[in-house]
């Protein structure tokens, strides 16, 4: 299909235990997986609790998501709060790759053009296209993730 993509993404932020088994059932919605394939409540959970675990965020992928997104996963993250950066690969002959941010505090998520490996790619074009508060969103997300990342932590 010509609007599909393979998207990853990844989530922080605090999650309320009470919400844990929504955020699993909303993962399993969204058909999200672990290495490319559908997983099962089980291994999500197991991914979750191993993530908080290491200190990391979640990462889940998904084949063939829809214009390269997980938009009722990602509408539901910023409904509770949770910080994500979703990138897909594009769509070859439709689209390029892009690659989403949002946290608390944005009004809504910061797009940018990325690499295959969901790095942002900024050019003249883009200094000149976007808005200052644009702009210093995304250096305060490669900032975030380069440096501390964003990690998944269960609020029990």
């Amino acid at each position: 299909m010509f609007d599909r993509s393979n998207a990853i993404i990844k989530i922080g932020g605090v999650i309320s235990s009470a919400r844990l088994e929504a955020f699993i059932e909303m993962l399993g919605q969204e058909r999200a997986g672990l290495d490319w394939t559908c997983a099962s409540p089980e291994d999500l959970e197991a991914a979750i609790w191993e993530a908080v675990s290491d200190g990391k965020s979640l990462s889940v992928c998904r084949q063939e998501a829809i214009r390269g997104r997980f938009e009722r996963l990602e509408a539901w993250l910023v409904a509770d709060g949770l910080t994500y950066y979703r990138y897909d690969h594009g769509c070859p002959g439709f689209r390029g790759a892009f690659g989403s941010f949002w946290q608390p505090g944005l009004a809504q998520p910061t797009q940018w053009v990325v690499d295959d490996r969901g790095r942002p790619q900024i050019c003249y074009r883009d200094v000149l296209d976007r808005s200052g508060e644009e702009i210093r969103q995304l250096a305060q997300f490669m900032r975030v993730a380069d440096e501390f990342g964003f990690p998944l932590e269960i609020d029990r």
